[in-house]
């Protein structure tokens, strides 16, 4: 950090934070044109999560695996359902191909399409199973979705919202996190 600022100046770096801040308020400002997604809150910082607004139809963690699908890598969130960013310098250049690509998949994301209805498929019988089966079944079954591969997580992450929480979500969370964290099997 230090090199950089040394490399950079003041005035460079005071330069960079302004050009990322424009560009967050483009996100800002072309968000709100999007039909069902809006910006959560009002961050002053570089740091957004845009949600789906409570009167659309829009499956957010649909939306983040379309945007996956293109090449984009946004986290998903829970409480609310949302997608985080955080904007940095290298992003600037690449603002209107993000935008345009959200907006598609936006659109997308709020009708239904097959990955939409498997993932409220699962959902749903993630939260009847929950109520009727042990944890280990459940365990079981996160173990399952996570050695399913693919870049689409949406119906992993509606599953553990669905999910009541407690000590059980907690070794479910982990047993998914061990299965991603595992080398591939030969």
């Amino acid at each position: 950090a230090w090199a950089v600022l040394q490399h950079l100046g003041l005035e460079g770096y005071v330069r960079l934070t302004d050009e990322v801040m424009r560009t967050v308020d483009r996100i800002k400002q072309e968000v709100n044109t999007i039909p069902g997604l809006a910006v959560a809150g009002d961050p002053e910082g570089p740091v957004l999560s845009l949600a789906a607004t409570p009167e659309s139809n829009l499956g957010i963690y649909q939306a983040g695996d379309e945007l996956q699908m293109r090449g984009w890598h946004l986290d998903k969130q829970q409480n609310p359902e949302s997608l985080h960013l955080t904007v940095s310098y290298a992003h600037v250049a690449s603002i209107g191909a993000f935008l345009k690509d959200l907006r598609d998949c936006a659109a997308l994301a709020s009708g239904w399409t097959r990955y939409r209805l498997a993932a409220a498929t699962q959902e749903a019988a993630v939260r009847f199973l929950s109520r009727v089966f042990p944890p280990s079944w459940i365990r079981s079954l996160s173990r399952m979705a996570a050695g399913s591969g693919g870049e689409r997580s949406a119906a992993m992450y509606g599953m553990i919202g669905s999910l009541p929480p407690g000590d059980d979500l907690r070794e479910i969370v982990l047993d998914f996190m061990d299965q991603l964290y595992q080398p591939p099997r030969e």
